[in-house]
């Protein structure tokens, strides 16, 4: 239910906020001048702008600037690519796991997995123990 103001009669409070917001920018904009002026030289501000490669604004010399205008075709071509490849990949959903499942099954995977974990358990206690840790492998005997 909306808020009602009292003046004596019953009152909207959207109406009157409503109102006061457009008449408070028609005042702006007759104090500003000329509204198509204004409107193209907001235009060419915006398209001239320079911002980092995370959007943010930057200066024209900042390392890594780039014009703005360059920074929303990338992102826009970037998310289309995203979302196409994400339907691509929820079409193709029941491909992608047999071949998944098929390539790790394989016992080269399985090596290979083995081998990298042990090394990232043996880097993790090297550089966190500091301590000198040798693991050697040998076939058990028949």
């Amino acid at each position: 239910m909306p808020e009602k103001l009292t003046m004596g009669i019953d009152v909207d409070k959207a109406i009157i906020e409503e109102n006061v917001t457009k008449l408070v920018a028609a005042a702006i904009a007759n104090a500003l001048g000329d509204k198509d002026a204004l409107i193209k030289k907001a235009i060419e501000e915006v398209l001239s702008s320079y911002v980092t490669k995370e959007g943010k604004p930057a200066s024209r010399t900042a390392w890594g600037a780039i014009p703005y205008i360059d920074y929303l075709a990338r992102k826009c071509v970037v998310e289309s690519v995203q979302t196409q490849i994400q339907a691509m990949v929820e079409e193709n959903k029941d491909v992608f796991v047999e071949e998944i499942r098929r390539q790790i099954s394989q016992k080269k995977f399985r090596e290979t997995m083995a081998e990298s974990f042990l090394k990232a358990v043996l880097s993790k206690a090297e550089n966190e123990w500091k301590m000198p840790v040798t693991v050697t492998f040998e076939k058990p005997s028949a």
